[in-house]
């Protein structure tokens, strides 16, 4: 019988940062794995914490999203972000979700400034509404 070891809260961190830069950079699952040579299901689980992440693989695969391996750990960061301010944890949370990467897509696209503000301001007294 295999000994199996249950996933750890690191290992959901590793995940969800892996999770994280995956989207961050616009990279599908079946991307990811074509560069690493393993299913989408693997790369899934790994997101998940479903599956640990050994040493050799969470260096190739910091390799292919242009990390290095200590982004994945507690204090790493991407070499191209910022310094880390307030909230960042939150915002790369949020980015990582399907409607972070939606909602920042389509806002981006949005050209003219006024227009812009407009959106901005429906977005936050959508979010001040508190009776739904």
């Amino acid at each position: 019988m295999r000994n199996v070891r249950k996933a750890t809260s690191t290992d959901l961190e590793i995940g969800r940062r892996l999770r994280r830069r995956r989207k961050a950079m616009g990279m599908l699952q079946q991307e990811l794995a074509a560069k690493l040579s393993v299913s989408c299901q693997l790369i899934q689980k790994y997101e998940t914490g479903q599956i640990r992440i050994g040493a050799g693989r969470l260096s190739t695969m910091a390799g292919a999203l242009g990390v290095s391996a200590a982004f994945f750990y507690e204090g790493g960061q991407a070499a191209d972000a910022p310094q880390s301010v307030a909230g960042e944890t939150e915002l790369y949370a949020f980015l990582g979700t399907t409607e972070g990467m939606a909602l920042n897509t389509a806002f981006q696209r949005i050209r003219d400034p006024r227009l812009r503000r407009c959106v901005l301001a429906l977005i936050l007294a959508a979010g001040n509404d508190r009776e739904r």
